[in-house]
């Protein structure tokens, strides 16, 4: 909801619904567990409310430590395996989500970071990060820096084996995402 750039970005309808309705829809679509972890921020209220109605498990947590957020959330969830979406993909691909959990099942381990965003190929707004819980737990625990608290990954980043999700071809010059008012319209 306090998006500095598009504020309750999440719940600008298109087609009668809200973006985060078809967010979720596409991720219910991967078949695999969806988790919301939104913020304590009295505003967020909203977000809890809707996946309440909606039947989505979420967790609310600091604004401004997302890290102990996803944290605090995979843990209360028991997740083995995060793939982390932020909510301005509403047109996130369910497929591409699938095929990058194959390629970090057949390569993974604990130490495992895949993503298809680190080096861009794919559209913005199809960005997916794959990680383990243990490799969250250490970035909870031994993260000190702000943007590593901010932003959840660089510092797993910095530890993992890192792997890559690529396109046959790159369209990283493409938008397919809502983070500001010229991407909505």
């Amino acid at each position: 909801m306090g998006s500095s750039r598009l504020p309750a970005k999440i719940f600008k309808e298109v087609g009668g619904q809200p973006l985060i309705h078809y967010h979720l829809k596409r991720l219910r679509e991967t078949g695999l567990g969806v988790y919301v972890a939104t913020t304590d921020r009295p505003e967020d209220k909203k977000v809890s409310k809707y996946c309440q109605e909606e039947q989505v498990d979420h967790f609310r947590g600091s604004e401004f430590d997302v890290l102990e957020r996803y944290y605090h959330c995979a843990h209360a969830f028991e997740l083995d395996i995060i793939i982390r979406v932020t909510s301005d993909c509403p047109l996130i691909d369910p497929s591409l989500i699938k095929e990058g959990l194959a390629l970090y099942l057949e390569n993974g381990g604990e130490e495992l970071y895949l993503s298809n965003c680190v080096h861009r190929y794919f559209p913005r707004g199809f960005d997916f990060e794959i990680f383990s819980f243990k490799l969250l737990q250490k970035a909870h625990f031994e993260a000190k820096k702000p943007p590593e608290r901010e932003h959840v990954t660089p510092f797993i980043r910095e530890v993992a084996d890192l792997a890559h999700l690529k396109a046959d071809e790159d369209n990283s010059d493409l938008r397919v995402t809502v983070d500001t008012m010229e991407d909505f319209d």
